[in-house]
């Protein structure tokens, strides 16, 4: 059982061994790629290797705590700060995060089969060049309103089953202003707006 543990480049541990007996400078072995820094308590198997108790080294580490519930053939890396990442039985990956999840990188790329849903209280997306949504149909969805804080291009029509303002007035506005105004020499506009 380990007691207590500290990182010298390779995780060293204080281990209760057999009844009564504490040993200190136990080396953990680990999977290169894969560092964890086990909590007190965690059980694992002590070797002596040779029979020698000079130098043993501590493996396959676990905590009868954390340790989540899997099915057969699931893996999860996990931490005690309830983070994990869990492929299940049904070939789905899921990731958990309490507190954020952080992907630092040069490029990001994600190719779905179907479809992408995001969902947050908030969402931002900042480029110091270009954000390009390319899809056969797009729409945004908000009760409070979408701003875009530069010029709008686009090469297609926009739609809307709501009312279209800007700063002056709304386009219903306008229509209403263009079909009451008439012309000195022929009346009232021929066609509406």
């Amino acid at each position: 059982v380990l007691s207590g543990s500290e990182e010298k480049g390779l995780l060293t541990s204080q281990v209760e061994a057999l009844e009564g007996e504490t040993i200190d400078g136990v080396e953990r072995l680990e999977n290169y790629g894969l560092a964890g820094h086990p909590p007190a308590g965690s059980e694992g198997a002590l070797l002596c290797v040779g029979g020698s108790r000079d130098h043993p080294l501590m493996v396959g580490l676990e905590h009868r705590g954390y340790r989540p519930e899997l099915s057969a053939g699931e893996i999860q890396l996990y931490s005690m700060f309830k983070q994990f990442i869990h492929l299940d039985k049904d070939g789905n990956i899921s990731i958990k995060a309490p507190k954020g999840v952080i992907i630092e990188a040069e490029s990001f790329e994600a190719v779905l089969e179907k479809d992408a849903t995001i969902q947050g209280q908030n969402f931002w997306a900042n480029a110091e060049d270009d954000i390009a949504l390319t899809a056969q149909r797009f729409a945004v969805a908000a009760e409070d309103g979408a701003e875009v804080d530069s010029e709008l291009h686009t090469r297609r029509d926009i739609s809307s089953d709501q009312q279209v303002s800007d700063r002056k007035s709304s386009m219903q506005d306008m229509r209403d202003t263009y079909n009451s105004h008439t012309h000195p020499d022929t009346g009232p506009v021929n066609e509406k707006m």
